[in-house]
């Protein structure tokens, strides 16, 4: 039986004021509360479908994947014909290479600079006055993708082109809100917008052109040539391309999720306290390896714990190629456009139990994210799910570690803690954060645990 429910009205003034105030999400779930799993509304002439419906989003992200594309328009001065606008052919290419990019074994290769600059920017934090815990996320982020992607070379140019980023970041989400015609060019109200890509551009393309083909770091990876054929990976376009989406992917979403981690565990003691006891298993001198990172697994449940309550991209849009037919009946039609919400979906109480506390022990089953199938989707699902997955966990596991290895932290904010969500989820008021350095941790052997972790209430924020 096939649906065609009617688009419900939202008033253009309305709309503005939750994207001003950042609260996106509660648009969204004002929906779901109202429609179900199929909400569909209408700003203006934009009419956005949002599904919710595990058959239907696995049907969209897997099953009918080559049906819906991801390309966006008012993304495409940014991050050009890399792997998030690229479609077909090209697109293919751009994961095919990238996927190995990021396997196992060269995640090995990236890690040792990864760890050190971790290492040394965890220090800096520790050692320096009290920050809020964005600000710390930020400088703990910044430099960890900057070296996996660039290495640990600081060349000259290096403070302007993460100012400029810094400031397109913040730019972009108005930049996606305005006509490609009132944004194309460098008018007076885009100079400033124009002028930072262009300084992004100009270091990158310095950087690719003195590059080198080492395998320390993504740059070489994609500078080298394809083994068998003898043949560069991609063009100089394409490396520009895929390492700025990288970067920031990497950036934004990296640093959203090391904020609510730190805020996470500033409020809950007994979550400090076991993972300070899971740390005594590494030894304090920062000579743990990749291998070892993979048995830190009460680190691993608490980073998808916050990963599921305050997913970075906690909307993924996607537009119909083709019309089609979900699994719910819901008549798609060429040109939709369709928003997949993590949000909504990790806080389902058809698929979570007390959705929405803070709870790491649901994670401690190995197999638990995986069974959880599209019910768990941080990353997004399918063919397109983001292929720096393993570089986000390995960056996101190795500043835990440093952090807990250097000191102790809490935080000035209780619960609940409303969310900014104009692009990335982040805390809506700045949350100070305070350290407790401690010297070098005793290695007294694998700790033992007993009793639960006694967890609360975390509030999605108001409208």
């Amino acid at each position: 039986m096939t649906r065609d429910p009617p688009y419900r009205l939202i008033n253009p003034l309305q709309a503005i004021r939750y994207l001003v105030r950042g609260n996106l999400h509660n648009l969204f779930q004002q929906e779901w509360h109202l429609q179900g799993d199929i909400a569909r509304f209408r700003i203006g002439s934009v009419r956005i479908t949002v599904i919710s419906d595990l058959a239907d989003v696995k049907h969209v992200m897997q099953d009918r994947a080559k049906a819906y594309g991801k390309r966006l328009d008012t993304t495409e001065r940014l991050l050009g014909e890399g792997i998030s606008n690229s479609e077909g052919p090209a697109w293919r290419h751009h994961r095919r290479e990238l996927k190995q990019a990021f396997n196992h074994r060269q995640l090995a290769r990236y890690f040792p600079l990864v760890q050190a600059r971790t290492r040394e920017a965890v220090r800096r934090l520790v050692e320096g006055s009290s920050s809020t815990v964005e600000e710390a996320a930020v400088a703990l982020t910044r430099w960890v993708i900057y070296t996996a992607l660039f290495g640990a070379e600081r060349p000259e140019g290096w403070r302007r082109f993460l100012e400029s980023f810094d400031n397109l970041v913040s730019q972009q989400v108005w930049q996606s809100a305005l006509p490609s015609i009132l944004t194309s060019r460098a008018w007076p109200w885009t100079r400033t917008y124009h002028s930072n890509l262009a300084a992004i551009d100009r270091f990158v393309y310095d950087r690719i052109d003195a590059g080198t083909m080492d395998d320390q770091t993504v740059l070489g990876y994609c500078l080298a040539h394809d083994e068998e054929s003898g043949e560069a990976k991609f063009t100089r376009q394409e490396v520009r391309d895929d390492l700025v989406t990288l970067l920031l992917a990497g950036y934004e979403t990296t640093s959203a999720t090391i904020c609510w981690i730190l805020l996470l565990v500033g409020q809950h003691p007994d979550v400090a306290r076991r993972l300070q006891e899971a740390s005594l298993a590494f030894p304090a001198d920062g000579s743990w390896t990749l291998q070892d990172l993979a048995k830190f697994r009460y680190g691993r449940a608490v980073v998808d714990e916050a990963l599921r309550l305050f997913p970075a991209g906690w909307a993924i849009r996607r537009v119909a190629l083709e019309s089609d037919t979900l699994p719910s009946g819901l008549v798609v039609r060429e040109g939709d456009l369709l928003n997949i919400s993590p949000f909504l979906i990790h806080r389902n109480p058809q698929h979570w139990s007390n959705p929405d506390v803070f709870d790491p022990e649901r994670f401690l089953d190995p197999a638990a994210a995986k069974d959880a199938g599209y019910a768990f989707i941080p990353f997004g699902g399918g063919p397109r799910r983001c292929p720096g997955m393993n570089l986000a966990y390995m960056e996101v596991l190795t500043v835990l570690l440093a952090c807990l290895q250097a000191g102790t932290w809490s935080v000035s904010a209780r619960e609940p803690v409303a969310i900014f969500s104009r692009g990335t989820m982040r805390p809506a008021r700045p949350v100070l954060l305070t350290w407790q350095p401690h010297g070098p941790i005793r290695m007294s052997g694998r700790p033992t645990h007993s009793g639960t972790c006694p967890v609360s209430t975390v509030n999605p924020g108001s409208p």
